[in-house]
């Protein structure tokens, strides 16, 4: 971590602690604790059992089941927004257009 935190130093790309977390990968975990400096003051990361990152959930055992759920649920959303905008609209109101 003092490395990555070196780099981002050196090329003066500031990284916002409280939104860094850790997760780890695989199937025998090790739960190390991770530390980073912000304003001269120790913090320790949070360790999270999943992660998002380009709109993909990602988990401790890749296992993508949380992602599908999100998508899933994002897609019934806007098929209800469609039903209950065009409730009115048959097939007979679709053929006369």
């Amino acid at each position: 971590m003092d490395k990555i935190q070196h780099w981002s130093d050196v090329w003066l790309l500031k990284l916002n602690v409280d939104k860094c977390k850790v997760v780890s990968y695989g199937r025998q975990v090790e739960k190390n604790k991770y530390v980073m400096v912000q304003n001269n003051c120790i913090v320790e990361l949070q360790r999270d059992a999943y992660v998002k990152d380009l709109g993909v959930v990602f988990d401790e055992k890749l296992n993508f089941s949380q992602h599908i759920s999100e998508r899933i649920n994002k897609a019934y959303n806007m098929l209800w927004l469609i039903r209950r905008n065009f409730r009115d609209i048959g097939p007979a109101a679709l053929i006369s257009i």
